[in-house]
């Protein structure tokens, strides 16, 4: 009921299984506070509310995409683009050269690479970092400076060069 509800609304199934689940943990943490007699009509409500807002964040995000396409002028080139299998295939090797130039950072400097992915990817501030690694910020600074700029030398060393 929850899930088809969930799907009447966004045309997805998987978010619809993910409205779900976070349906009923919502609803799981209000177990005390819902009367029997009420539960189905709140499961409904709670995830129709929920489901209006995955479309409506649906709805900004492809917004956003186009807009950044059109300013980027990639619009334009996209007609093109997929005809010349060349960019893509040029494309798919730097990021492929990326990838290994990461993965000797996490072999050879693991702390750099850590503090990277809690400060890029977690988000973390340097504090909260040093916290968490028992260092000062300064240094966790540092460590994101120097790991910059070791990766950005040994691309450039690896794969810029060879060209």
């Amino acid at each position: 009921m929850v899930i088809r509800n969930a799907y009447l609304i966004t045309k997805d199934y998987y978010a619809a299984e993910d409205i779900c689940q976070e349906t009923f943990v919502r609803f799981s943490d209000r177990l005390a506070q819902v009367p029997d007699e009420s539960v189905r009509s709140w499961l409904l409500h709670t995830s129709r509310r929920l489901a209006l807002d995955y479309r409506r964040n649906e709805e900004r995000n492809s917004a956003r995409i186009e807009y950044m396409a059109r300013e980027s002028g990639l619009e334009e080139q996209a007609d093109t683009r997929y005809f010349d299998l060349s960019d893509l295939l040029e494309e798919c090797e730097k990021i492929q050269a990326k990838k290994e130039t990461l993965l000797l950072l996490k072999e050879q400097r693991p702390l750099w690479y850590q503090v990277l992915l809690m400060s890029r990817v977690e988000g973390m501030r340097n504090g909260a970092i040093g916290l968490e690694l028992d260092v000062t910020a300064s240094l966790v600074s540092k460590w994101k400076e120097r790991a910059g700029r070791w990766l950005r030398e040994r691309y450039e060393k690896d794969y810029l060069d060879a060209e």
